[in-house]
């Protein structure tokens, strides 16, 4: 039996395109969504949506957080994309501007630079990713240990982990490891060029998300062994082929 599969789609990290991947392999009527959900209802009754949907359903995508699974009684696996902490934080600051500029607002009328939200609203632009992926309050609970125990997560959990910058890699061995179709994607939801970050500010996202980049290192570093070990694998088999 094929798990059932929980893609969660972390803002501003592939996930649009991977979520046009995700309908056309299994059909939208397949795929439960969780996105500006006013409960958590959904999440709350997943198991019995499932069990009761008699097979109909094979994955929930959405942003919801690492836990989701705990109401399930069938087999279950997650997947999930990651982006390095710069540049989604400095995407997350464009779109907030464009779709949200009140959140960027000051009571005075000004508009916040990237350089001084990250100052003045901290916890907006730090570590979001590691707080999807493990079932920690807030993003201050988040510790050296909470993270090793994430990785841990990752390499148990997860079916795949994939990397935005590598979003045509990790799509290949999405198919591989879920038995999809071949398919080839384009990224969805892709902003034109923006001005350029100032050096000083591209250091501070990094501090302010220490645990965002460890992650993100640990999960580029994995991808990339196990599509080195499966071209190896390949290459190997179409050696002894010849």
């Amino acid at each position: 039996m094929s798990p059932f599969l929980l893609f969660i789609h972390i803002p501003k990290a592939a996930g649009t395109s991977l979520r046009e991947v995700v309908d056309r392999q299994y059909g939208p009527d397949a795929v439960l969504t969780y996105y500006n959900q006013p409960t958590t209802s959904l999440l709350d009754n997943l198991g019995a949506m499932v069990e009761t949907g008699n097979g109909k359903y094979r994955a929930l995508i959405g942003h919801f957080r690492y836990g989701a699974h705990e109401t399930l009684k069938c087999p279950w696996k997650y997947v999930t994309v990651l982006r390095d902490p710069v540049t989604r934080t400095i995407s997350s600051y464009y779109q907030n501007l464009d779709e949200h500029p009140e959140r960027l607002t000051r009571t005075d009328g000004s508009i916040m630079s990237l350089g001084d939200a990250l100052e003045e609203m901290p916890d907006f632009f730090s570590n979001q990713q590691a707080l999807m992926l493990t079932s920690v309050p807030t993003i201050h609970h988040l510790s050296a240990d909470i993270v090793e125990g994430c990785k841990q997560s990752l390499i148990n959990d997860f079916a795949v982990v994939g990397v935005s910058e590598l979003f045509a890699e990790t799509l290949s061995l999405m198919s591989r490891s879920l038995g999809w179709r071949p398919y080839q994607a384009g990224h969805s939801n892709v902003t034109g060029p923006r001005p350029k970050t100032p050096q000083a500010v591209r250091d501070r996202i990094r501090e302010l998300n220490r645990w965002d980049m460890d992650l993100y290192r640990f999960a580029r570093q994995q991808l990339e062994a196990r599509v080195a070990q499966e071209c190896e694998s390949t290459c190997n088999s179409e050696n002894l082929g010849h």
